[in-house]
Order: structure tokens, then sequence, then C-alpha cells
């Protein structure tokens, strides 16, 4: 179970990396108890079967992170939020669906539905946004690689798997953007089995620490109409 977990946040980190939302890179936004209940019920067209709630920190703010199981795809995921939310926006992938449901009373609902290959079922997490969003620039973990000049855009703490998310942006092209992290990585002792950012063209690298207790997946994309280029990273512990 625990090896199916690291799979299924892997998948999160790369649906994050990949996708653009609003011009914005999709992420789990804060939950409000203030959230109307009819884009809270969202969820509920899905028909899943509930796993957890967790608790996470975004930006330096604790939330509650809402996963579960789908039958469904991501194709008759969005038909079937499409018919109760047909002006909600949605991108998607074959891997992958991100919807957000319209505005209502300052609230839109964030669904990102993974469906890895393998697998078998769906995996949806979901918050409540607040419509203004949150803080900009979060302060950035000392346990996760910065390049110089970066900026930092979003950083999620799961307290609960010891794990930490951190999306930032740089003037580095992907090519350059990805070694430069790999180095850093290197330079601390951590080993890459792959060594994808030796690879030109390289958008991606798996690393393990010196000790392999721990492993970090990098996901590195362009952002569309803009100088920058954006890179994901997700470490946990293995065990």
């Amino acid at each position: 179970m625990k090896k199916r977990n690291g799979m299924i946040y892997g998948m999160i980190l790369f649906c994050f990396s990949a996708f653009s939302l609003f011009g914005e890179v999709f992420s789990l936004w804060p939950f409000h108890k203030g959230a109307p209940s009819s884009i809270v019920s969202a969820d509920k067209l899905l028909n899943g079967e509930s796993l957890r709630q967790e608790r996470v920190t975004i930006n330096g703010m604790d939330l509650i992170l809402n996963t579960a199981i789908i039958d469904a795809n991501p194709e008759n995921a969005l038909r079937t939020l499409k018919m109760r939310y047909p002006a909600g926006k949605a991108a998607m992938n074959e891997n992958g669906l991100l919807f957000s449901t319209p505005p209502e009373k300052g609230f839109c609902r964030k669904i990102l539905i993974v469906a890895p290959d393998g697998i078998g079922k769906g995996v949806m997490f979901s918050m409540s946004v607040p419509e203004k969003g949150f803080r900009k620039n979060p302060a950035w973990p000392h346990t996760l690689p910065f390049p110089a000049g970066a900026q930092s855009v979003h950083v999620i703490q799961f307290p609960r798997r010891n794990a930490v998310y951190g999306l930032l942006r740089s003037t580095m092209n992907k090519e350059e953007l990805l070694s430069n992290i790999a180095m850093q990585l290197k330079a601390e002792g951590w080993v890459s089995p792959s060594n994808e950012s030796g690879i030109p063209g390289g958008s991606g690298e798996v690393m393990l620490s010196p000790d392999a207790k721990e492993i970090m997946i990098l996901g590195i994309t362009p952002v569309k109409d803009s100088p920058y280029t954006q890179a994901a990273l997700y470490r946990r512990k293995l065990n």
C-alpha cells in the first residue's frame, strides 16, 4: 500500500507540472467552512469511495485534503461534472483531469483526478477554493533544492506522510533547470538510477537519498506564453 501511495502522489506531481488552468498551474487550494454545499457536493457526483481527509499545509496555511477512489476514468468524470456544472473549467490529459466548478459565494471547488495506467481506478483529490486565492511566494523549505534566482510558487507539506511538495519558477530553460536541481542533489549524495537529467530533452528525474530511505521526484515544464520554466519537486520517506 505504501508503494502504491508513493506512485499515486508521484502522478499528482506530474499532473501539477503538466497542466495549466486559467494561466496558472492547478494547485490544491484552501478548504474553508464557508464554502456553499452546492459546490462541496461536486465530489459526490462521482460516487467515490472515501479514503481519508488529511491535514496539509499549503503556503503556510493549515488545510484539509479530501481523497477518494472512483470508478470513472477522466473522460467519464468530466462528462458527469459538466452535466451538473456546464460552466465549469477543465484541463485533461490521458492520465488525469483538473476541474473547477464556477465560483459561488466567493468559492469554487477544485477537483484533481489521477488515473495512472495499471491501477484500474481513478484517485480523486478535492478542496474548496476561496476565489481570491492565498499568499504568494511562500517560504521555500530547506529540504528541497532551490536554484539561484528562482521564484517559489507553491509549497505543500504532508505531515502525516513526512512529505513535501514544492513548485518554483525560473528563467532557465528546461534542460538547464533540470540539470541545476539534479546537480544540487548529487552534490548532497543523492543518486539517480536513470540519470534523465543527462539526456537531451529530459523533463523529469527520480532520485534516491544517500541512505536510500527517501525519494525525490522532479518534473520540469515550460510555462506557456511565458519566459519561465517551472519545476515541481516531491520528496517523501520510503518507509
